[in-house]
């Protein structure tokens, strides 16, 4: 643990009296409304909100009788009791020796056959995945993962070693961090597969999706919950993204996106390009690109119904601001949202350059419907021109891992979560911060030669204000003008 050593023997003493004392009986009722009878040691977390909260999303899962599943940190057992409930084959682990007793004691009790190990996902001590995984592939896997904070400094009040190791993360990121990078280089997750973990905003929930895309893992939030002093709990799913899809790259093409639209490919193709000679932006203007540029499109809709908005063009544009903060190394937040769909960064002097951008295009034949979104992000600055490229943001990085970043930024929002585990939560408020960033070091705005006052995003995708006392309504950035932009890069 970083910060140690936190516990001596006068902590062992005592954990030792903590263990011997007797266990209790606790009663959790599942999403199902089945009340399950749970014997506890001392030290082994009971159901809480946050149990209630996985159980409800692994409850919208439908995955088949007999799927494998994978319950990390499974303390008592309650959740893989209710996974064994649903008919699935279910193996749990927990580093507290104690809880894999309960969880074995408690499913001999219930009549369910679940294999538990000792172990898990963190230090080396703790185990490979092949100890406490089984050295098996899983449908699901499901960690009400630890978010409590560690303690400053060895005087301050702590919990005991047990408890301290099953219910405390003790760097920011760290189990989470490992988590994903584990998901996405082992076959932990069957193909196909899903992952299900709980985070909270008083540990990695502000970064947790930007994080999982910054390592290729495909991560939206699916549940939520609020208690009452502010602190919020999410479910977060995390996918392989666009498993299986085609994913073709050309030295050179007309436009990634024309291709796409005018070609048979299913949805989830992604076409790249090492040049595009017909490549442009909204309302046909050119984009200058670098020669290490990220330049891609993907079929995100097929078919002859389209569920294609305005908004998703800002959604994935404050998705692609919050991968490229997370990938750079400058504090603050390098990167920003020209609303709607221009990625900008923050320069050495002090001014912003547009260094990517987001075009979405539809073409219909009859009743059917192809939707196809452009990305273009530059990696270095494209020479002789205004515009600027990542690595002015302190992003340093391949362009192969970021197209890797940006592919799971897409399907994030584009591909449903595997096993209909959704839908995903509200995050019109988190879109409309990003908004309001941008407007913060871009803006303010201005129409028809006059302030845009209180401007908002509008659940259109739009944002709305109110102009010498009228309100309007912005359909395009084109429409107004940039205060803070001195180069004359606006356009996207």
């Amino acid at each position: 643990m970083e910060g140690g050593p936190w516990f001596d023997g006068s902590d062992a003493h005592r954990e030792a009296l903590r263990t011997a004392t007797d266990t209790t009986e606790v009663t959790w009722v599942t999403p199902l409304h089945h009340a399950l009878q749970l014997m506890l040691p001392f030290t082994v977390y009971p159901p809480r909100e946050d149990t209630d909260l996985l159980a409800a999303a692994m409850n919208k899962c439908s995955l088949p009788t007999g799927a494998s599943v994978l319950d990390v940190g499974c303390g008592s057992g309650a959740l893989s009791l209710f996974a064994a409930s649903k008919g699935w084959r279910v193996t749990g682990c927990d580093v507290n020796p104690l809880a894999v007793a309960a969880a074995r004691g408690n499913a001999r009790r219930h009549g369910h056959r679940i294999l538990v190990h000792e172990g898990g996902p963190g230090p080396a001590a703790d185990g490979t995945e092949s100890q406490w995984g089984g050295d098996a592939s899983y449908d699901l896997v499901v960690w009400n993962m630890p978010y409590l904070s560690p303690p400053e400094t060895m005087k301050t009040h702590h919990l005991g070693p047990l408890e301290e190791a099953s219910l405390t993360d003790t760097s920011r990121l760290g189990l989470y961090t490992d988590f994903v990078h584990r998901l996405s280089t082992t076959s932990l997750l069957a193909p196909g597969g899903l992952a299900l973990v709980v985070v909270s905003s008083s540990g990695v929930l502000p970064d947790a999706c930007a994080e999982a895309w910054s390592r290729g893992m495909a991560a939206q939030p699916v549940m939520r919950h609020v208690f009452d002093d502010g602190e919020m709990l999410e479910v977060l799913a995390l996918w392989r993204p666009y498993e299986g899809a085609p994913q073709i790259h050309l030295s050179t093409t007309g436009s990634t996106n024309t291709s796409l639209l005018e070609g048979d490919g299913s949805v989830g193709h992604r076409l790249s390009a090492d040049r595009q000679e017909q490549g442009h932006g909204r309302q046909g203007r050119g984009w200058v690109s670098s020669p290490d540029a990220v330049e891609a499109s993907w079929l995100v809709e097929a078919g002859s119904k389209v569920h294609h908005r305005p908004f998703d063009q800002v959604r994935l544009g404050q998705a692609l601001v919050s991968c490229c903060n997370r990938l750079s190394s400058s504090e603050g937040g390098a990167f920003v949202l020209k609303w709607p769909n221009d990625l900008y960064v923050s320069m050495l002097d002090g001014s912003w350059k547009k260094c990517g951008g987001v075009l979405y295009e539809m073409r219909s034949q009859g009743s059917s419907h192809r939707v196809v979104v452009g990305i273009g992000v530059n990696v270095s600055a494209p020479a002789g021109t205004l515009f600027a490229g990542v690595e002015d943001g302190g992003v340093s990085t391949e362009p192969a891992l970021l197209l890797k970043a940006v592919h799971a930024v897409v399907a994030s929002l584009h591909e449903p979560v595997p096993y209909s585990a959704g839908p995903q939560v509200e995050v019109h408020a988190e879109v409309e911060a990003a908004c309001h960033r941008g407007l913060e070091v871009l803006g303010p705005l201005r129409f028809n030669g006059q302030a845009v006052e209180a401007p908002r995003l509008l659940n259109s995708g739009e944002l709305a204000g109110v102009v010498d006392g009228v309100e309007v309504r912005l359909t395009d950035s084109d429409v107004v003008v940039w205060v803070g932009l001195k180069d004359g890069v606006h356009g996207g």
